[in-house]
């Protein structure tokens, strides 16, 4: 199982990187502390309301999979496809995108759904050991 998820979890590692980096690009080119700061805490903000919302859902599982929590975090169509929506916009929507405010969009969503999958890979084992969730093979 570690051909499949090591490649996708790298995948997810380097993304939460690079959205870092355009985060810091972001945050130096901001007017003032305010506007910065603001844009870095709503991203840490949705990041770990999207780590809440998953494990949430699997709290009333008695028993799951070893890596049902990993594959909801790391293959979730629907936030990839949100990443690689929020990804061409940051590199094609420079003409669009022409306020400050505007510029940090794409950043959020980028960071936020890559962070909380690097996380939520992190935090499963964790997570299904507090709520006694017993693992099936």
């Amino acid at each position: 199982m570690g051909l499949i998820i090591g490649p996708i979890f790298l995948f997810w590692l380097a993304m939460t990187i690079y959205s870092s980096v355009i985060g810091y690009k972001l945050l130096n080119s901001a007017s003032n502390l305010m506007n910065g700061s603001i844009f870095v805490l709503v991203a840490l903000f949705f990041a770990t309301s999207f780590l809440i919302y998953g494990f949430s859902t699997f709290k009333s599982h008695k028993t799951l999979g070893s890596f049902d929590i990993v594959f909801y975090f790391i293959l979730n169509k629907f936030t990839f496809i949100l990443f690689v929506i929020a990804l061409v916009l940051h590199w094609f929507g420079g003409n669009v995108l022409d306020s400050f405010m505007l510029k940090t969009i794409p950043f959020i969503v980028m960071f936020s759904i890559s962070s909380s999958a690097v996380t939520g890979v992190i935090l499963s084992e964790l997570f299904m050991d507090k709520y006694n969730i017993k693992r099936t093979y």
